[in-house]
């Protein structure tokens, strides 16, 4: 937050407001790229306000460091919940963030570990609100969803009952997306939940 005086029109002080600006850089106004403060949080008044260049570059500073203490079971939150609020992220915000995670687990060649992998791409799916129009790379997401689970099925000694159950998560979202998406098939999305079921029935996780 900064703090900006106004003047009156005998250009005297008149009083002090506050003027959002990013809380990381902490710049008013747009950044390089011209895109716009935003916030899609619960934060209120001018809190919470931050460039998304500055959101991204903090979530994977904050996820590599996370990574070096071998601690992969935190990535998900810094790309996920305001560090301000400790609410997760909404709307454009959240998927944009979204697919800045899978970018961030690619570009780190952490796609070896599968349950981090399958966790980003599966929030990538649900962040796509399953909206065909303006988001169209659902079924990009979907399929490579499905080639990651066959990359696991075909090496069973990777397995073990915390990546079974990222893998039934997983196959419930991809049923979801063949329920509710823009290329609905009752038929596919039933196969999805059943071995989903099977899988937390496994684990003991029904």
């Amino acid at each position: 937050m900064s703090l900006k005086r106004t003047s009156n029109a005998a250009g005297l002080p008149d009083r002090v407001v506050d003027t959002p600006c990013c809380w990381l850089c902490l710049e008013e106004g747009q950044d390089a790229s011209g895109k716009p403060l935003c916030r899609n949080c619960s934060c209120r008044g001018t809190s919470g306000f931050a460039h998304l260049s500055c959101m991204i570059k903090y979530a994977e500073n904050k996820s590599r460091q996370a990574c070096e203490r071998d601690d992969y079971d935190h990535v998900a939150h810094f790309f996920k919940i305001c560090p301000n609020c400790n609410q997760d992220y909404q709307g454009d915000v959240a998927y944009a963030l979204a697919k800045a995670r899978v970018e961030f687990v690619e570009k780190r060649e952490y796609t070896s570990n599968h349950e981090m992998y399958l966790d980003a791409m599966r929030d990538y799916l649900y962040a796509l609100d399953f909206d065909e129009q303006d988001r169209p790379e659902g079924e990009g997401v979907y399929t490579k969803l499905l080639s990651i689970i066959e990359e696991v099925d075909e090496y069973q000694s990777l397995q073990d009952d915390r990546l079974a159950q990222c893998i039934a998560m997983t196959l419930q979202a991809v049923g979801d997306f063949r329920t509710f998406g823009p290329k609905e098939n009752p038929e596919e999305a039933k196969k999805h939940f059943e071995r989903a079921k099977h899988l937390y029935e496994n684990i003991g996780d029904e």
